[in-house]
């Protein structure tokens, strides 16, 4: 081994190298001599734009990211730690007043203020082009391309918002017509409800590429009623009265079947439509009432009807009219008296034929409550009720007033 570090001179060797690094560290840090240093790609920002440019309905229209290259000198432990990430570059447009294209200066911001130098720029100033912007308020439309098997059906389409406000350079933002959301699905048989992006389209129906818009949303709710339809027939509810039950009526509905559409499973269940209650004390043989069509909520009528007419007809009831001069009046409040103007009604009275032959006045009574009447001096008209004694099945149809003196 000696012999081998003797025949090729490996001290020697070792000793240069040794003296070399010594030498190299000494230069470094004693000597430290000048160098430059090229860092390239370097971004710049531009200070106060979006706040004072929008200010005065201007923006920077060549928003490309703009990049420039420096040559720093100094020494040259100074320029061993720079990169891109500590050199930034910044130029103000802030001073811009109007539109147009301006050549600016930019500023380096160094780690080492006052230790470095830029000798070089390339280039030796930034290009900006400034736009006039405008803001403008468009609407949203839906074309939709939907199937939906028999018995469906596709309503209107709702979107939320109904309209977008978009800012944007003037020349771009004045093509704007409205904003567009295509959609398209097979074979749905239930509602959707999604986000939708949206184009912008001119008013050509072209669809634009704008590069420089933006709008308060990014996407929209769509909601697309998808509806299973079927026929329902009307009901109403009997309020017995006036002698008569339900046995006793038979109903006849103009439309009789209205075509309505909802939700599958909401729809699935409706077999008939409420339109309300009939009080058979108020209504004489043949009347016709007129009931608006409520439908159930999340429904509507295909056909088209808002409203329904329902005709009464009376069986095995037979009608008679009684002049009753019998009138009493009840609950009359403390310090006042009441005197009847009215001496007497006719009263029409609807029972089985048995029942209604053999009624007379002295089984009629008129009554009036006061109980929950308001009352002042003078004469006034008030609600009354029939009161029907030793008679059955028999009952008073129709409403009665009298008129009393307040004292």
């Amino acid at each position: 081994m000696r012999n081998w570090f003797k025949k090729y001179d490996i001290w020697t060797r070792l000793l240069s190298v040794l003296i070399a690094v010594i030498l190299w560290i000494y230069v470094v840090n004693v000597v430290n001599p000048n160098g430059e240093i090229e860092i390239t790609g370097l971004s710049v920002d531009f200070l106060g734009s979006m706040e004072a440019l929008n200010a005065k309905n201007l923006t920077i229209s060549n928003m490309q990211e703009t990049l420039v290259n420096i040559t720093l000198a100094g020494k040259r432990n100074d320029l061993v730690g720079l990169s891109p990430d500590n050199v930034y570059v910044t130029a103000d447009v802030s001073m811009i007043k109007d539109s147009g294209t301006y050549d600016l200066p930019y500023k380096v911001t160094l780690p080492y203020e006052g230790k470095i130098a830029v000798t070089k720029r390339n280039p030796a100033r930034v290009s900006v082009t400034v736009s006039k912007i405008m803001t403008s308020t468009i609407p949203v439309k839906v074309e939709h391309s939907i199937s939906v098997p028999g018995g469906f059906l596709v309503d209107e389409a709702v979107i939320s918002p109904a309209n977008l406000t978009v800012t944007g350079l003037v020349e771009e933002v004045s093509q704007i017509s409205y904003a567009l959301v295509k959609y398209t699905k097979n074979n749905a048989m239930a509602s959707i409800s999604e986000q939708a992006r949206y184009s912008y389209v001119d008013s050509d129906g072209n669809v634009l590429d704008l590069k420089n818009v933006s709008a308060d949303y990014d996407a929209v709710d769509l909601f697309i009623p998808v509806l299973k339809s079927r026929e329902a027939r009307f009901t109403v509810t009997t309020l017995p009265g006036g002698g008569a039950t339900e046995k006793n009526v038979k109903y006849a509905f103009t439309p009789e079947i209205i075509t309505v559409a909802g939700e599958g499973g909401a729809i699935d269940a409706l077999n008939t439509i409420n339109l309300g209650s009939v009080d058979l004390s108020r209504v004489s043989n043949n009347s016709e009432i007129e009931f608006p069509i409520v439908l159930p909520e999340g429904m509507r009528s295909l056909s088209g009807e808002t409203d329904a007419t329902v005709k009464v007809t009376f069986e095995g009831l037979d009608t008679k009219t009684v002049v009753c001069e019998t009138i009493e009046i009840i609950n009359i409040p403390r310090g006042f008296s009441i005197e009847p103007v009215t001496q007497s009604l006719n009263v029409t009275l609807r029972g089985e034929e048995g029942s209604i032959q053999s009624a007379i006045p002295a089984n009629v009574k008129i009554v009036v409550d006061l109980s929950n009447t308001a009352l002042s001096k003078g004469q006034h008209t008030v609600d009354a009720a029939v009161k029907i004694e030793g008679l059955m099945s028999v009952g008073s149809v129709g409403t009665y007033k009298v008129v009393i003196m307040v004292k």
